[in-house]
This record gives structure tokens, C-alpha cells and sequence, in this order.
């Protein structure tokens, strides 16, 4: 049975300490992840605010860019 991820309340992706742009986590290689973490609840609240209620994923890269 597989979920479209359409059906849940979207988490903020942040890339590199930026929020990323809608469509460019289509776009991450793999090759180029460094780390995953999740935030959830009150400490992704505290860090994003109410923007951070459904959660928030933070993607670190090996190399990071300057600009997304």
C-alpha cells in the first residue's frame, strides 16, 4: 500500500541552513548528502515558528553552495 505524500501536511526542507525552493529537492543528488535530520514538534517550532508546525528537514551537503 503506498501513500501519496500529497495526503500529509508538507515539512519545510532547509538545505545547507536555506529553505529550499519548491521543485529543487526533485533536483538533490544523493551523491551530495553529507546528513538527514528531522525535527518534529516543539523544537522544530522553536527553530522555524509556526512555518515549522508540520515539521522540518534538514539536509546537510558535502560541499556546500552558496546560492540554491
Amino acid at each position: 500500500n503506498i501513500v501519496s505524500i500529497d495526503s500529509f501536511a508538507q515539512p519545510i526542507f532547509v538545505l545547507d541552513g536555506q529553505k529550499l525552493k519548491a521543485g529543487f529537492f526533485d533536483t538533490l543528488s544523493p551523491d551530495v548528502i553529507k546528513s538527514v535530520s528531522v525535527l518534529k514538534g516543539e523544537s522544530a517550532k522553536k527553530m522555524y515558528g509556526e512555518e515549522g508546525i508540520n515539521g522540518v528537514i534538514l539536509i546537510e551537503t558535502k560541499k556546500p553552495k552558496k546560492d540554491y
